[in-house]
């Protein structure tokens, strides 16, 4: 019936199936069609388990892979990667520091 269409390729079906196997479906991670590997996705939080205060554009570096690759992983993960100091003192520390200068 179908005879002058065009096949899908064998890779297309290796790669799904390897997509299946990994994920449990048939889409990609990403809204682009683009699929980000585990391993790479591994590679990028152990560097922020190592160093949490490391910058986007320096992991980028570090690892060769795309900056914006890198910032979509970490926002998947829900990771914080600017540290912000937070120097307030709120009235229920007060007992807290009272107890800490008596020692």
């Amino acid at each position: 019936l179908y005879l002058n269409r065009r096949q899908p390729s064998h890779t297309l079906f290796a790669s799904l199936f390897t997509r299946l196997e990994e994920t449990g479906n048939f889409r990609s991670n990403s809204r682009n069609g683009r699929y980000v590997q585990k391993g790479v996705q591994e590679q990028i939080l152990e560097r922020v388990e190592e160093n949490p205060k490391i910058s986007i554009h320096h992991l980028s570096a570090v690892t060769e892979i795309a900056r914006k690759t890198v910032s979509t992983i970490l926002h998947t993960q829900q990771l914080r990667f600017h540290f912000h100091p937070v120097q307030n003192l709120l009235d229920p520390d007060r007992p807290l520091r009272l107890t800490f200068c008596e020692r």
